[in-house]
Parts: structure tokens; sequence; C-alpha cells
């Protein structure tokens, strides 16, 4: 099993494990998959830690309210991992053809890099750079 395999199985069962009738076990989880989600950031090789805080703190903002609503249906939940996990692949290495973001994302995410820009890998720079070609987001 993959880091990025990985991640997801831990993300997947941490979601799993939430109670939705309990707030306390909704921020647990919440705060888990943050935590774990920021530890993958850090291990990408060649990303800085601002990036890393920048696009885990766009995550909190977006998939927070999802995380912590009880009426949050299971299909919302699983997208705030799979969102993250997508984030890692980018900024991994191993995107997919079939891994996608909103356009609001992909401006979201583009900002973010560019700002970063001098400080990246310039290998990890060009791969990134060379999934927002494809994407269309250049």
């Amino acid at each position: 099993m993959n880091a990025l395999d990985k991640f997801f199985s831990d993300a997947g069962r941490i979601i799993r494990a939430a109670d939705r009738r309990n707030p306390a076990s909704l921020r647990e989880s919440f705060d888990r998959l943050s935590a774990l989600f920021a530890e993958e950031l850090a291990r990408c090789p060649g990303i800085t830690d601002d990036l890393a805080r920048e696009t885990a703190g766009f995550w909190k903002g977006k998939y927070g309210p999802v995380l912590l609503s009880p009426d949050t249906a299971e299909p919302d939940r699983e997208e705030a991992a799979s969102w993250a996990g997508r984030v890692l692949a980018l900024f991994c290495g191993g995107f997919g053809a079939e891994m996608d973001f909103s356009p609001e994302d992909w401006a979201e995410l583009q900002a973010a890099v560019s700002a970063e820009a001098d400080f990246l890998d310039v290998q990890v720079l060009s791969a990134i750079m060379s999934v927002f070609v494809e994407r269309g987001v250049l």
C-alpha cells in the first residue's frame, strides 16, 4: 500500500468512526482528519510549510462545516477526505486522470502554488504546473 492509499484508508476509517449524534465525536473526527492531512502534506517532498499550511487552512474552511454538522450526508463527508487525498496526489505526485477539482478549487490551488513558486523544489513545481496546464488552469 502506498502513502496515498494509506491516507485514503485512514481518512475513511476516521470518518466512519465518528458518531454523528455526538458533537464531541464529530469534533474529534475533524481534528484527527485535519492532523492526518497536515502530516501528509508535510511529508510531500519539495512542498513548503507555507503552502502546506495555506492548503490545509483552505480545506478546513471548506470542509470544517461539512464534517462538524450532524446533518451532513455520508457522501459529503467522504468528499472531504477525497479532496484532501487529491491535493496530496497533486503535491506529492500521482495525480490521476480521474482526479479533478471544482473551478474554484483549481483557482485556489493555483494561487497558493503561485505564491510559493519561488520556494518550491523546481521538479515539484514543474510537475504541479504541468497538471495545471493539462487541466486548463493556466
